[in-house]
């Protein structure tokens, strides 16, 4: 997927004006900025929920699943009716629904929350519900807004790694927008940070792995964390 020439504005202001970027095909995406430089725009424009002018090119018909940072589940649904609701219009088994579900929950290490309602479920709990309904959404693309905001560290860090088991399964396209260093590094494929206003692309880079996923060692971690943070205060 690459986003040519896009130009968006709101009101006056110029989020962005002729930005380009590449995104690869089943990798996970990271683009870092400072609050309020367009991160989430961004992923607006690239699932199509918001007007632009320019261009996405792209030859895949392309289908969206979504995590932010709260979980907007259905509050008078339980665990398992909030995912089968989004099953039940393309599989019509009620059993292979339920081995889909209980499946991806089991993986996400919540089975046993099955039967629970949105209203009980911790924050970190309640964001592996809605990883599990990203990833059993019919999508390739996964766009994740600040997944893992207001998470405690430790919270946080399994979280990660069950997503990264999880979308080591199918390798979907994951674009996610975060302003957490550390977060990209554990994740990412491709680093990008853009800054400046209108929005411009200050930093970009491949990452040869994660440190603890991907077996990056300890000095090169510390390289792109040095190069990061220095572009960070350079916008």
């Amino acid at each position: 997927m690459y986003l040519k020439n896009i130009n968006k504005k709101y009101g006056n202001i110029d989020i962005f004006n002729n930005f380009n970027l590449f995104i690869p095909d089943n990798k996970i995406t990271i683009v870092l900025g400072d609050s309020g430089v367009g991160k989430t725009t961004l992923l607006n424009i690239i699932s199509h929920n918001t007007e632009f002018q320019g261009e996405i090119v792209d030859n895949i018909p392309r289908t969206f699943s979504a995590v932010f940072s709260e979980q907007r589940l259905l509050k008078n649904l339980t665990v398992y009716e909030n995912l089968d609701y989004i099953l039940k219009h393309r599989i019509q088994d009620k059993i292979e629904r339920r081995t889909l579900i209980s499946k991806k929950l089991e993986t996400l290490e919540i089975l046993d929350k099955i039967n629970d309602y949105p209203s009980t479920l911790s924050t970190g709990i309640g964001q592996r519900v809605a990883l599990a309904r990203a990833f059993l959404y019919p999508s390739n693309i996964i766009i994740m807004d600040e997944p893992f905001r207001g998470l405690d560290i430790g919270i946080k860090a399994r979280l990660i790694k069950l997503f990264y088991n999880m979308w080591m399964e199918e390798k979907q396209t994951v674009i996610m927008v975060t302003h957490d260093v550390n977060e990209a590094l554990l994740m990412a494929d491709k680093i990008v940070i853009i800054g400046n206003s209108p929005a411009m692309i200050k930093y970009e880079t491949s990452v040869i792995g994660a440190q603890n996923e991907r077996n990056l060692s300890e000095d090169i971690y510390k390289n792109y964390y040095s190069e990061i943070v220095s572009t960070f205060l350079q916008t």
